[in-house]
């Protein structure tokens, strides 16, 4: 079977990292595989020592919504091409054609929304496997990222009729009957929410697919806790203007450190490193460092929280965009942890990682979810994905109506 990865939207190693043991397993398995990534140079330093092949991804590379800060999911959509005709024709255009070099068995759609409706135009199944916040509730409109805008409903709706219009366009171009709903361009075969009621940035979904979150414990390189005192803290941080504060608070306090900071560079991670902080650029295995973490310092990425709430551990965010933000009141709601708005870090971050220490209700309530997950098992997730996508029979994939261009592509 040929099996298509596609990633669109995002940025950093979590996006393809939390899928080598999934492409490892198709790999044994047999299959033939293809990732369509969004950032080539992280296709080729993770999957290239794997021996997993990789192409870079249809993208439209000039934004066509002129949007920086999203309202709701339908402002993403505008971002990525659906505010223009003619660069949602070309996205569709390219992964058709990415289709028909490679001619997949299935589409696996990571954060890839165009690539879902393409895989519906033209026949290709599709298994969409989200966090929850790429794929959000099916409602109209999508549910608005920032309340605190008090956009109307009515405002909304009128966001989503224009990239509808130009959804239709394309469409009706090619002689497929148009959509009556925005919505509908997400439409899959089968989507599988990785990750737990209590993390999904909406909230918990009835009848939704829940299998929990995807994430490695076993990549990166070895590092313990040896011969480091108590309190012990993990950061996983990215380079942003308050990442200087936020070490020189860590280095400052009496913890013991292991921060990853991809991108520092090996002079600023040897600068902010001594007996007690030790950062790094590579990412770190975390099976060794999470029986004794006491804390975890993040920017609040889906796939560390699931594996840090999965083990009791809680955490102080530093979030940098609406996903993170939102990812961090979910934590907040749980009690499992606190944020720290950038603007606010130099007044509120040493405060904030001191009331989470002397805290112990933080724990506690990790601790609890902890528990009640405990018989979750990653492995199992990975093997009930790998059956879900060898099952997807193309016989029943679901496709928009219309003329012989929106048919099925042939083998």
């Amino acid at each position: 079977m040929k099996i298509l990865f596609a990633w669109e939207i995002g940025g950093n190693l979590g996006h393809i990292a939390k899928y080598l043991p999934l492409l490892r397993l198709l790999r044994e398995r047999g299959h033939e595989l293809l990732f369509a990534s969004k950032e080539i140079e992280l296709a080729q330093r993770l999957l290239a020592p794997e021996g997993i092949a990789h192409v870079q991804a249809p993208l439209v590379t000039r934004f066509t919504g002129g949007i920086r800060e999203p309202a709701s999911f339908a402002d993403i959509l505008a971002e990525i091409g659906f505010a223009d005709a003619d660069a949602l024709a070309g996205l569709l255009s390219g992964w058709r054609n990415l289709f028909e070099l490679f001619k997949p068995d299935v589409l696996v759609a990571e954060y890839a929304p165009a690539t879902q409706f393409a895989a519906r135009l033209y026949g290709v199944p599709c298994l969409s496997l989200s966090t929850g916040f790429e794929y959000p509730p099916n409602v109209r409109p999508f549910p608005l990222f920032r309340p605190w805008l008090k956009l109307s409903t009515e405002t909304l709706l009128k966001k989503e009729a224009k990239l509808l219009d130009v959804a239709n366009t394309v469409l009706m171009r090619q002689g497929i009957a148009p959509m009556s709903r925005l919505q509908d361009v997400l439409k899959t075969d089968r989507s599988l929410l990785t990750t737990l009621p209590e993390l999904d940035h909406y909230g918990a979904r009835k009848g939704a697919n829940y299998i929990g979150p995807m994430f490695t414990l076993a990549d990166g390189l070895t590092q313990d806790w040896a011969g480091l005192p108590g309190p012990r803290i993990f950061a996983y941080l990215r380079p942003y203007p308050e990442l200087p504060y936020v070490l020189d608070a860590l280095r400052d306090s009496n913890a013991s450190v292991l921060a990853v900071v991809p991108g520092i560079g090996t002079e600023r991670a040897a600068a902010y490193s001594n007996e007690r902080v030790h950062v790094f650029e590579e990412p770190l295995k975390l099976a060794p460092l999470l029986r004794d973490m006491d804390l975890a310092i993040t920017h609040g990425g889906h796939g560390l929280a699931g594996a840090l709430l999965l083990h009791g551990v809680p955490m102080l965010t530093v979030p940098t965009n609406i996903e993170q933000y939102m990812m961090s009141s979910r934590l907040i709601q749980l009690g499992v942890g606190k944020q720290v708005i950038r603007n606010r870090v130099k007044m509120d971050f040493v405060s904030c990682m001191a009331q989470i220490a002397e805290a112990p209700s933080y724990r506690e309530r990790a601790r609890v979810i902890s528990k009640k997950y405990a018989d979750y098992d990653a492995d199992r997730m990975v093997l009930r994905v790998a059956n879900t996508i060898e099952r997807l029979p193309r016989q029943d994939v679901m496709r928009l109506s219309g003329s012989e261009t929106g048919a099925p592509l042939q083998h």
